[in-house]
């Protein structure tokens, strides 16, 4: 979700916009912004567990019960926008407003999620790559996000071929 908020918000093509594990490949002549995000972790703030009649609390529909389990979590997000030219340094700041404007408000609220409106700083993290200078520069946003599960209760009511043994 991040990165789509991002890509759209800055007018970045498909494919410039990565995550930490796809592989980031950056030709030397290429002019413009690569952007590469990576979930750092964090801790779960909440744990939930509950079962509810099958029809209930937005599951689906059917005999039986029907179990919610659900997770609070911080995630702690490093952001890196890199380029060969420049753009890096002088479009930096559209991250944090990518991240406030309304569309990223409508995501957070269709994925249950709240983005923190106050990154860390933007550290210059460049270095000299082959024959040209990187410029990347790396901040960190907090994200809280509702995470849910749901499956069937299993109940034994029912058992084929009952044996009672006893010690007599």
């Amino acid at each position: 979700m991040i990165a789509e908020i991002i890509q759209q918000e800055m007018d970045i093509p498909k494919g410039f916009v990565v995550l930490s594990d796809q592989k980031l490949n950056i030709p030397p002549n290429h002019r413009g912004l690569w952007i590469s995000i990576n979930d750092m972790g964090g801790p779960p703030i909440g744990v939930s567990n509950r079962a509810v009649s099958s029809g209930q609390a937005g599951t689906p529909p059917g005999p039986g019960m029907t179990e919610i389990q659900e997770v609070a979590m911080r995630h702690i997000l490093q952001i890196d926008i890199l380029s060969f030219d420049g753009s890096a340094r002088a479009r930096k700041e559209e991250i944090p407003m990518s991240l406030a404007s309304i569309f990223a408000k409508n995501q957070m609220e269709k994925y249950c999620m709240q983005i923190a409106q106050h990154p860390t700083a933007f550290i210059n993290t460049s270095n000299l790559e082959v024959t040209e200078n990187l410029e990347r520069y790396t901040t960190e946003i907090a994200l809280m996000a509702l995470h849910r599960k749901e499956k069937p209760v299993l109940f034994y009511d029912k058992f084929r071929n009952v044996e009672v043994h006893t010690n007599d």
